[in-house]
């Protein structure tokens, strides 16, 4: 059951969200504690009609391999912060794999093991989108370090057994709707948790933000 954090800035006032439901909600916070914004809403400016044009729902690419409990630090690590946006991208991995940032070309796939993205709430999936990559699929991702892919529309597949399937330089193709991944080198697929049509829609407008904007709730 996932939960909802309620007013006022009170660590344990949290409830069910089948506690509040029907409730009207005129402001939220939309992102993580290292990096949210207030978001006013407005229902009357409400568009339902959503876009998928956004997502490329089949993709096909290089794979680079990576392994087991891969955290944020490596992703987004500390020296990234003080460096400008532009240069943070050459940072992705900088400690246990020097340069790699150097050789990852656009529509690139990243494969994973198990854990992906544990650690804390650094928006390691921008730098990942930023970097080129199409997307990733892993063993299994970190909670958080899923939703951030998902808000910062970087798509992330999980998939059991996925970094098994690969050999770094082997060609993927993953259907993130169907949530399919095979190696055309092997012929082998695996299918994992396809995306549902809610992250489908983040993913398609470019990230939370940029949907919440199409749909009249922010400027």
């Amino acid at each position: 059951m996932p939960y909802v954090a309620l007013p006022h800035y009170i660590p344990n006032n949290c409830c069910p969200v089948a506690d509040v439901e029907g409730t009207e909600i005129h402001q939220v916070l939309v992102g993580s504690c290292s990096n949210c914004r207030r978001v006013c809403i407005d229902r009357q400016n409400y568009r339902s009609q959503r876009i998928f044009g956004g997502l490329n729902v089949k993709i096909k690419g290089r794979v680079w391999v990576f392994g087991d409990e891969i955290n944020t630090d490596l992703i987004f690590p500390h020296s990234a912060f003080r460096v400008p946006p532009e240069e943070q991208v050459k940072l992705v991995f900088s400690d246990n794999r020097p340069g790699w940032s150097s050789l990852v070309k656009p529509g690139d796939i990243l494969i994973a093991g198990k854990n992906f993205g544990t650690g804390s709430s650094r928006p390691g999936a921008i730098l990942l989108r930023r970097l080129g990559l199409a997307c990733m699929a892993a063993d299994s991702i970190n909670g958080l370090f899923y939703r951030n892919a998902i808000s910062y529309g970087f798509p992330a597949l999980q998939c059991p057994g996925v970094s098994k399937m690969f050999e770094e330089g082997d060609t993927a193709e993953i259907d993130m709707l169907e949530g399919t991944v095979t190696n055309l080198r092997t012929g082998e697929t695996r299918v994992g948790n396809k995306l549902s049509k809610l992250m489908a829609e983040i993913i398609s407008a470019g990230g939370i933000e940029e949907l919440l904007i199409q749909e009249g709730y922010m400027d």
